[in-house]
């Protein structure tokens, strides 16, 4: 018999949840209504199932139902794609469905003017709906009816935050299992805390109306404080985003601080695509995704690049070296531009030139090359190098003129 329960309750829970959704994911049109409301408005629309324990008295619905399924503007603005959940029958009723309004016209109006129109019709439905269109709602708890099960099912298996409400000032707190919750006896309190979730991102909740059938079928209760809010718990994910996981004080999570806006751990995939330049030592390289959330360097773009901050040596400035000009010695100047010109005599006939005695003809020549400065970088010439017969190098002759990326062009 106990089997036949448990699976028994399995098979309810995998029924609510098919159900809970069924007025926002199954019309079409109520997500249209949710984008335009989140985008021309400014309103956080959020799923909340109301679940009643017990039946409800009256012609309409309790004035702390409504509460928690109106428009709030309390911290940012909220609505609710509510539902009812009647334990014991276990029928879901769709309440205040988003699809329900009427926004025809509208979105030539502010957003100030929107809000007020959405609030208006919302006030309107929770006013004017009657209790007499639920009818399971009106039934009293039959005696075959596992109420604690139930609700134990469905905090054990609900991925929603979930709160407990009362009009009663006891028990403080409802122990389920290995968690503690609050209960709430002000109403305006509860909707608060409900919307500094959802302020925060959270899309999902669920309110037990009703605790005391709860409480009488044996549920623990206790005072003990659950650990406490704001304690470290590890991190979670959110879409792609990875943010902190902190303990809510009641027995559950709330998300902290943003970890990681396109976390791989949370499924982000990144694109190895080219994301701009960056400069390196002076120079501009491609900047392309490495596919890993960071980025690795591409082709160089531009030697010695003006926009990566490098600055050619002045001119008149000294560089090393000298210049050998028809057997003579003269100083290297930096010309401003990446090249040298001569300077001052430094010695006429000089055996550094090839003058001296020795023979300064032109016997073997070395192969045409781009010259480099003594930190390695190119000068701007495709020069060669001329030896004598003796094997002693006597000048260099300028080739052409070259780009600092060794790109020439033939004089």
């Amino acid at each position: 018999m106990k089997r036949y329960q448990y699976n028994f309750y399995i098979f309810l829970f995998i029924w609510l949840i098919s159900s809970l959704f069924a007025c926002s994911e199954s019309n079409p049109e109520a997500d249209d209504i949710i984008k335009d409301l989140e985008v021309e408005a400014g309103i956080n629309t959020f799923s909340l199932t109301i679940i009643l324990s017990d039946k409800l008295n009256g012609e309409t619905f309790p004035a702390d139902i409504q509460h928690l399924c109106s428009l709030s503007k309390w911290k940012c603005k909220t609505l609710t794609v509510a539902g009812l959940l009647r334990l014991g029958p276990n029928k879901y009723y769709p309440y205040n469905c988003i699809s329900e309004l009427d926004l025809s016209g509208s979105f030539q109006k502010s957003e100030a003017m929107l809000t007020q129109m959405v609030d208006r019709q919302v006030t309107a439905y929770l006013s004017t709906t009657k209790l007499t269109d639920y009818h399971s709602l009106l039934l009293p708890n039959d005696s075959t009816w596992n109420i604690k099960a139930l609700s134990q099912t469905y905090i054990d298996n609900t991925t929603d935050s979930v709160f407990f409400f009362s009009n009663s000032s006891t028990p403080s707190v409802i122990q389920s299992g290995s968690r503690m919750y609050p209960v709430y006896t002000d109403i305006k309190g509860l909707r608060k805390e409900i919307d500094e979730l959802i302020c925060k991102g959270y899309e999902t909740v669920s309110v037990f109306y009703d605790h005391s059938s709860l409480n009488s079928s044996g549920s623990t209760i206790t005072t003990t404080n659950p650990t406490l809010k704001g304690k470290h718990a590890g991190d979670t994910c959110i879409r792609y985003s990875k943010y902190e996981k902190l303990h809510d004080g009641m027995g559950g999570f709330i998300r902290g601080n943003l970890i990681d806006s396109n976390s791989a751990d949370c499924g982000y995939v990144f694109a190895a695509r080219l994301a701009g330049d960056t400069c390196v030592n002076g120079s501009k390289y491609q900047k392309v995704h490495n596919g890993k959330g960071g980025f690795k360097i591409g082709r160089l773009l531009e030697r010695n690049s003006r926009g990566c901050g490098f600055t050619f040596p002045a001119r008149g400035t000294s560089a090393a070296g000298f210049i050998c000009y028809k057997g003579s010695k003269f100083a290297k100047i930096h010309n401003g531009k990446g090249s040298f010109i001569r300077g001052r005599l430094i010695e006429a006939n000089s055996s550094a030139c090839g003058s001296g005695g020795t023979d300064i003809r032109c016997f073997t020549k070395s192969e045409p090359k781009c010259e480099k400065d003594s930190k390695g970088n190119y000068t701007g010439r495709k020069v060669q190098s001329c030896y004598n017969k003796s094997g002693r190098m006597i000048r260099t002759i300028v080739l052409a003129k070259c780009d600092l990326d060794c790109r020439c062009f033939e004089n």
